[in-house]
């Protein structure tokens, strides 16, 4: 679940080779941050099940987050991927959604 690239990386250098693949680090890393649920869009359905054996393999009972997965939405009023929300903007999306 570990992908090798032997490459010089733009932030760590030549200092790592090896990296976590998206489909082991995501359910670990939303067990250990305390994620109940991961709510991502239909691509990642296929995924489920590799999410929830990763978690079961580590160790994580019955407690352990859950991937849900829903049709993507369309918002006219609102921005809501993470790459057209400016930081200031974030704040307002918030307080607006309450």
């Amino acid at each position: 679940m570990y992908r090798i690239m032997r490459a010089t990386h733009h932030r760590t250098g030549d200092k790592w080779c090896i990296y976590p693949m998206y489909d082991y680090a995501h359910p670990l890393s939303d067990a250990l941050e305390g994620i109940t649920h991961s709510i991502c869009t239909l691509e990642f359905e296929d995924h489920r099940p590799l999410y929830d054996w990763v978690l079961e393999a580590c160790g994580f009972g019955p407690g352990r987050p859950k991937q849900i997965e829903f049709a993507r939405l369309n918002l006219t009023e609102y921005r809501y991927e993470q790459a057209q929300i400016a930081p200031a903007g974030r704040k307002r999306l918030c307080q607006r959604l309450g």
